[in-house]
Order: C-alpha cells, then structure tokens, then sequence
C-alpha cells in the first residue's frame, strides 16, 4: 500500500489525498474518483480494495489495478482477489483475479494513455477573492475594507464568497487551497503592487491562467480584477518591472543553485524556484490582458462588474 501511494503521489502531488492507509484521487481523462485502501487483519493478512465512482468508474479501477500488479511484480509477491462485482454502495467496486487480468491483454496491446490526476471539480460553483493580507499599513487596511465590502454585498445576493484569510484553519495546506483558487468559476482579484510580488497571490494568479488555457477571454469570463492604484500595470514598462522582479528573484537562486548544487533545493522549494520562471514569463500577458479592459474606479462600480451579469443585476453596460 505505501509503494501504491508513493507511485500515485509521483504523479497527483497535492491534488490527492493521503493517509496511513489510504489514498483518495480524481482522474480527469475518465472523470471518476477512486478511493484505495487497506484493511490489516491477523497475522500479514489483509486486503486493498479500489472502488470508483462517476465517469468511468470501471476504466478507473482497470487502470488503478494495473498499477497495483505492477507494484506486485517488483515485490514479487501475488494476492488472491474477487472478481468484480458491481455494487449498490456509493462507490462501484471492481477487484481483479490479477493473473486473469493480465493475461487477457495481448503484449502487442496499445498503451493506455498516462493517468491524470488533478483536484475533484466542484459540486457547486465557488466563488473567490484573491488579493495580498497580512499587513496593517493604511494600504493593507484598505485592501481589507474592500474585500469585506465585497464580500457582504455578494452575501446580501445568495454569493459565498470564499476567502483564504477565513477558509483556511491551522494544518490545511496553503497551496492546495490556491489551486482550488485557480479553479473558481468567478474570482475577484484586488491588484496591488504587494500582490504582484507574493508568491503566494502570483501563484494563485498563475493558476487562473493557467485553467483558462492562457485565453485572455477566457480568462476575463472567470475573473473579475479591480486595480489599486499603488500599482501599474497600464504600459509596456510598467507591467515590464513586474517581470524583471521575478525574474531576479529566479536569477538570484539560480547562482546559489549554480555555487552550491540542486541538492539545496527540497522537492517543494525546487517547484517555487521553477514557478519564479513561469512567473516572469506570464505576468506580462496576464497584466496586459488586465490593462486592456475598462476598470472599475469605485466601489459601486465594482459591484456592477462583478454582480451585473446575475439575475436580476442590471447589465454593466445598462449602468
């Protein structure tokens, strides 16, 4: 079971979930979500069980035993499982006689394209707010007095509007939060010059882009941004400085990467040190898009580019 969650981990990272005995993933080419684990009994006896649901619950579970056997075989050990047998349980189970399974596949049989796996999809549409906290200078109190009002005037419509400052408690895992960021089917950005140099809102930002294929239309369907005015981003220069800086900030652990060896870089630090990179390459696209539209200079016309495409909100160019 833990060489199962390290091969599934290689691939999921944070988009699964772990525990001692068990993983829990979403596989995005067949639309299913499996739940694998393991139940100890006396003595080395116990059973791992896959089930999946949704999609290609079936395909899922095939796959997801495949990658059991291959485990196996490097052990060099065998189990005696169950046939499958569909279930009226939430989760459709599925357990192969492994010899059977892999001898009904000729050697010559395609290759089954890489699983991919990636953080389930909402039930629901989610809202966000993404946009730099933490500090308690007058430019950080007006941040926050923006990102409540929103959030109230959202509320006042049906709108939960989620907040990390809020959402996250102690032990959840920041960056699996910001993913889902980058997910949200309507996110408000409050740009400012401290956002666009945290690597935690540029991720956030990155990901946007990113699950919206670095479209700019697409992007601006899912986004709504809302400039402060101690940054800027309206010229070429301006959104220029902002990628020099990442890319500074890159060059910077380059040469101590250079000197000293990639050893000194952990599997988390050497994944912020390549998105430093991808930082400086995407900012000017993304602020350019930004640029490009007709912002919102108050709070009151904030509401109407955010809310005016729901029901019953009058339209942004009826106002």
């Amino acid at each position: 079971m833990r060489a199962l969650i390290s091969r599934i981990g290689r691939d999921a990272g944070l988009d699964a979930d772990y525990w001692r005995g068990g993983v829990y993933v979403y596989e995005i080419q067949t639309g299913s979500r499996a739940l694998i684990e393991q139940t100890v009994t006396e003595g080395w006896e116990g059973r791992i069980r896959i089930m999946a649901q949704r999609g290609q619950a079936a395909v899922l579970v095939e796959r997801l035993t495949l990658l059991l056997r291959e485990e196996e075989r490097q052990m060099g050990i065998t189990s005696t499982v169950v046939p499958w047998v569909p279930s009226t349980t939430p989760f459709s189970r599925m357990f192969y006689e492994f010899e059977d399974f892999f001898q009904s596949r000729p050697a010559d049989a395609p290759r089954r394209p890489p699983l991919v796996f990636a953080q389930e999809p909402a039930s629901r549409e989610e809202w966000f707010v993404s946009y730099a906290w933490g500090d308690d200078t007058p430019e950080g109190r007006e941040r926050e007095a923006i990102v409540d009002r929103l959030c109230t005037a959202a509320t006042e419509r049906g709108i939960a509007v989620i907040r990390d400052k809020i959402s996250l408690g102690l032990g959840d895992r920041i960056s699996k939060f910001m993913r889902r960021v980058g997910r949200g089917h309507r996110v408000f950005v409050v740009l400012s010059e401290k956002y666009l140099k945290s690597p935690y809102c540029m991720f956030e930002l990155s990901e946007l882009w990113r699950n919206c294929r670095e479209d700019d239309e697409e992007f601006l369907r899912h986004v709504r941004i809302y400039t402060l005015p101690d940054v800027k981003i309206w010229t070429p220069r301006d959104r220029a400085k902002h990628a020099v800086h990442w890319k500074k900030e890159y060059e910077d652990l380059a040469s101590m990467v250079r000197e000293h060896g990639d050893e000194i870089l952990g599997e988390e630090d050497a994944r912020q040190y390549r998105l430093m990179k991808k930082f400086s390459r995407q900012i000017g696209d993304i602020l350019a898009t930004a640029a490009d539209i007709l912002q919102a200079r108050d709070f009151e016309q904030l509401k109407t580019y955010g809310f005016s495409d729901l029901p019953g909100e009058g339209r942004a160019d009826d106002t």
